[in-house]
């Protein structure tokens, strides 16, 4: 039996309540890798520019209710042996959300259409990169210049900006020196940087098709980049024309597109060319698309809906799954965006539809393309391939990313 006992004061204790900067790094930044961090920086960015779009009245939508367009929207990343930054034009902050959520860990994002959500990817990106920050952000209004270090998390204590006056242009400007040893490893991992080359191309595939820019300065020395979209168009000039599965849940509107790869012809066909082919065995599968976002990329594995063995019967199939929701909470991504949350009942529910339409694709193209029992299928083009590549983890760094690919390079 509880009793309320009193006693007498003679002094107070000061006892603290609060989580240490050490701690918060270490749970926001063990799991993610280096190239995930800085993908998160870039998807602020073109939440920043799909804001600047909805604040002007720019947004001509495309089919699926998203941007058309990102014309004129840029990022530019320079990276050094033990230095990181990055600059974009796309909106910058306002002062009340740079006062109350910026830097306000886990204070959700309100990003309509966003691909930032959980309001951790600065912050873990900053933390997980390096040591000590910089950050100058022009709203056209204002400008904001501040300088702070990892004990700045965690601790109930005020950031001090410098307020400047604004050169009329929005633009975010972040830098990150004293890098963590591991991020340096890999800055100086040339797989690395061509891992994240490929990581770029094939997570903001989309966006780079709608004009969006990201320039790359790397050692000191500007990288010609030639980013553009590497997500398959389907066929439309073929006997088997492209099948669209439109599904509803609640907020969340998902697009299941399927059809013949837009360079693949079989052999009965004119345009066919069996090197061509070889060369696109890597593209078919599965490929799911967050808000514009490429998550997981040519996926042919049971937990993303491939039920069988691939069969060379199956060779010129894509499958683009799309998800889109204003609320990106709703999305059955991880908070990485390296992977569809395989537990989700969204996402269990959407892959059931999957292998009826892969199996309907087999049986229409045999009927169409393959009925003389004399015309064989190539074999040698991938048919017994099981698995494809993905856009998930990274491998290089050495931070348990071992799904090198749930999206076309995980």
């Amino acid at each position: 039996e509880e009793q309320n006992i009193t006693y007498r004061s003679c002094s107070n204790l000061r006892i603290h309540l609060c989580t240490s900067a050490n701690f918060i790094e270490l749970i926001l930044t063990k799991d993610v890798s280096t190239l995930e961090a800085i993908y998160d920086l870039i998807d602020n960015s073109i939440d920043a520019a799909r804001n600047d779009l909805f604040l002007k009245n720019k947004n001509e939508l495309d089919k699926f209710g998203l941007p058309k367009s990102y014309k004129g929207y840029e990022v530019y990343i320079d990276i050094k042996e033990d230095y990181f930054s990055i600059t974009d034009n796309c909106f910058g902050i306002s002062k009340e959300s740079l006062i109350n959520k910026t830097f306000v860990i886990a204070e959700p994002s309100n990003h309509d259409y966003g691909i930032g959500q959980y309001g951790i990817g600065l912050k873990r990106s900053l933390l997980k990169i390096g040591n000590k920050y910089s950050f100058k952000i022009d709203n056209g209004q204002e400008c904001y210049v501040a300088n702070f270090d990892n004990q700045s998390f965690g601790i109930k204590k005020n950031l001090i900006a410098e307020i400047t006056n604004s050169t009329g242009k929005p633009y975010t400007f972040f830098a990150v020196s004293e890098l963590k040893d591991e991020v340096k490893k890999d800055i100086l991992n040339k797989k690395w940087i061509d891992k994240a080359i490929q990581g770029l191309q094939d997570r903001y595939s989309i966006y780079f098709s709608k004009g969006f820019s990201v320039s790359l300065r790397y050692l000191d020395k500007d990288v010609l980049l030639s980013l553009k979209n590497s997500i398959p168009s389907l066929r439309t000039d073929g006997k088997f024309l492209p099948k669209t599965t439109p599904l509803t849940f609640g907020d969340v509107n998902v697009t299941i597109e399927s059809g013949i790869h837009e360079q693949y012809y079989f052999p009965t066909e004119s345009k066919y060319s069996l090197s061509i082919n070889r060369k696109l065995t890597n593209d078919f599968g599965i490929y799911f698309i967050c808000n514009d976002r490429v998550i997981v990329k040519s996926s042919t594995e049971q937990k993303h809906g491939w039920k069988t063995k691939w069969h060379s019967e199956y060779n010129g199939f894509v499958c683009l799954v799309r998800f889109t929701s204003k609320d990106p909470s709703n999305l059955p991504w991880n908070t990485a965006k390296s992977a569809m949350r395989e537990d989700a009942s969204l996402f269990l529910d959407v892959i059931e539809e999957i292998q009826p339409i892969a199996d309907n694709y087999r049986s229409e193209i045999k009927n169409r393309y393959i009925k003389n029992k004399d015309v064989k299928t190539e074999t040698d083009a991938g048919a017994d391939t099981e698995s494809r590549t993905y856009v998930g983890k990274d491998t290089e760094s050495g931070t348990d990313a071992g799904e090198d690919t749930e999206s076309g390079t995980d």
